[in-house]
């Protein structure tokens, strides 16, 4: 059988031009890398962690790890534009102590040396720093406005030649790596660099030192106006902010009452979701001790314990306060029990059997006639008994027959200028059945 020839192999046939080509596909997985990193840090040396970070536009793209790190691997001999970019967390970082540091320095107290603290002061871009900056801080802290009118939220500078502050940086024809793409992280409206920390961080409270706020707790009924008072009872302080969150299924946001908050130093917009701002500041260490911060009046839409439905935290607005060294020291809200008003002749009797089935007697004394309210609710707030008549002065009783529940039950007595409230017990059947 005669044998046929193939010819199946290019090289054999041009290896000149085969091998360029294929040297050619390779080179590009071998082609020499260079790296581009830095740490991005606020002026004081915080890291500032979760910051993208761009080389041309997007093309290359990273984020900065916890110690404000990133890095890049790109060909060799390429040209590169390095920018950080963050446009979000508008209020991360603007606290209460911004606004104090702000008016010290307006006030000749103390001064904003540094051109970086300067320029974040300088929220609105005017090239000085006025009243109308504190303005936009307070705004910013409120919740009032979610944007610097005129001034990004966030910058990032680059130590050039000379000194010179850049927002990005250039590298041409890049041939060896780069480890000091370094920038300082400015936040508008942060004066003592607490973005990095906000990132991650509770109340320092190693001072000691809180700003205790109490109200007067109260069993509520539906249809009634509740006025409630916020009176700091403890707290000597430059300034503070807190949210207070209410529940809006059973109270409805009638009024503000100005005491050292004026309206001023409220933010109201999210108060339909139950939710009020409150932030006020002050040159000098003030004592609020038995000043009333402010008070609120509610409508109420349902019934119970006005402490179930009222708190202070860090909804929209950190919750905290500042001492005379500026340290940041928590706030607390503290529910007094419910107790009578302190009237000469007042007095509500314990409840009498108690433990009891069935029925017991409610007596009391009066110093002057008028309305009279008792009130019965359960363990769960539920109103289980509602009494209400015109007493003259005296003693006088009232017999409480087939209570539907079983456990501790409260009752409230109220007249038109004392209330006092006290437990009992009703038992399902007598100890000896």
């Amino acid at each position: 059988m005669k044998k046929e020839k193939f010819t199946f192999c290019m090289p054999c046939k041009a290896p000149s031009l085969f091998l360029p080509v294929l040297l050619l596909f390779f080179s590009s997985f071998l082609q020499a890398e260079v790296s581009i990193s830095g740490v991005l840090e606020m002026e004081d040396g915080d890291p500032m962690a979760g910051v993208m970070v761009l080389l041309n536009d997007g093309e290359y793209i990273t984020y900065t790890d916890e110690n404000g790190f990133y890095s890049f691997s790109v060909p060799e001999g390429g040209d590169y534009v390095l920018r950080p970019v963050k446009e979000d967390e508008v209020n991360l970082g603007v606290t209460g102590f911004d606004a104090i540091l702000l008016t010290w320095h307006i006030l000749g107290m103390q001064s904003l040396t540094s051109p970086i603290k300067q320029f974040a002061a300088d929220v609105n871009n005017s090239g000085s720093l006025t009243t109308l900056d504190l303005l936009v801080i307070s705004k910013i802290i409120l919740g009032q406005v979610n944007a610097f009118p005129y001034k990004k939220p966030w910058y990032f500078f680059y130590f050039g030649e000379e000194g010179n502050y850049l927002q990005e940086v250039s590298f041409l024809n890049l041939t060896e790596d780069v480890t000091w793409g370094d920038f300082i992280v400015v936040k508008t409206g942060d004066l003592n660099d607490s973005a990095a920390q906000n990132l991650d961080m509770a109340v320092d409270n190693r001072a000691g030192g809180r700003l205790l706020i109490e109200v007067k707790d109260r069993y509520i009924s539906e249809g009634e106006l509740v006025e409630v008072h916020f009176t700091a009872k403890e707290g000597k302080v430059l300034g503070y902010q807190f949210a207070v969150t209410f529940d809006v299924g059973v109270l409805e946001l009638e009024d503000l009452i100005p005491g050292v908050s004026q309206d001023d130093n409220f933010g109201t917009q999210w108060t339909a979701d139950g939710v009020l701002t409150t932030a006020w500041t002050n040159s000098g260490v003030t004592d609020l001790s038995n000043r009333d911060l402010f008070g609120l009046v509610f409508k109420s839409r349902g019934s119970g314990w006005l402490s179930d439905f009222l708190d202070i935290n860090s909804a929209y607005i950190s919750a905290e306060a500042y001492d005379g060294d500026g340290i940041i020291i928590p706030v607390e809200l503290h529910a007094s029990p419910a107790q009578k008003t302190e009237v000469e002749g007042f007095k509500l009797y314990q409840n009498s059997p108690n433990p009891f089935v069935g029925s017991t007697q409610v007596t009391f004394d009066l110093p002057q006639g008028g309305k009279v309210m008792l009130t019965v609710v359960n363990a769960s707030g539920q109103i289980i008994y509602r009494f209400e008549d015109v007493y003259p002065k005296g003693h006088h009783s009232i017999d409480l027959t087939n209570l539907q529940s079983e456990g501790q039950l409260y009752y409230r007595l109220e007249t038109e200028y004392a209330a006092e409230v006290k437990s009992m017990w009703q038992l399902a059947k007598a100890p000896n059945q």
